[in-house]
């Protein structure tokens, strides 16, 4: 930097920058935007508790993490049986939607259906991309 590399510098530090900054940030920011603003989309209206976690996949023997989680009202991390009213995965980028989203759904609808295997309501489940 000190010699006049700034842009090469920032070039080789973006990738981690994006992965390790902006990524967790924007995902930060969908968590929050579905407190506050969930219960103009969602068919039950108000969430519940809104978070992240990790769903176990037995089958491919593996942990899919969920980027935004949000319980139907009145709900508890805790129940064996919740109701889930959203599974939502956020991707900070500047890139244009393409198939890669479909990508990003398809994963979200092996997460819904892990889901329901381990017994939650996914009944009213609403999927969503950020």
């Amino acid at each position: 930097m000190e010699q006049g590399f700034a842009e090469q510098v920032w070039q080789q530090a973006a990738p981690t920058f994006n992965s390790k900054i902006l990524g967790p940030h924007f995902e930060d920011l969908a968590r929050d935007f579905t407190r506050r603003n969930a219960h103009t989309l969602l068919p039950g209206g108000l969430p519940g508790p809104v978070g992240t976690t990790e769903v176990a996949d037995q089958a491919a023997r593996t942990k899919h993490g969920v980027d935004v989680i949000a319980l139907a009202a009145g709900e508890s991390p805790q129940a064996p049986r919740a109701r889930i009213a959203l599974l939502g995965e956020a991707k900070a980028t500047a890139a244009r939607r393409g198939t890669g989203d479909l990508e990003r759904l398809e994963r979200l609808e092996r997460i819904r259906a892990l889901l329901a295997d381990q017994g939650y309501d996914i009944a009213a489940t609403t999927l969503a991309l950020y």
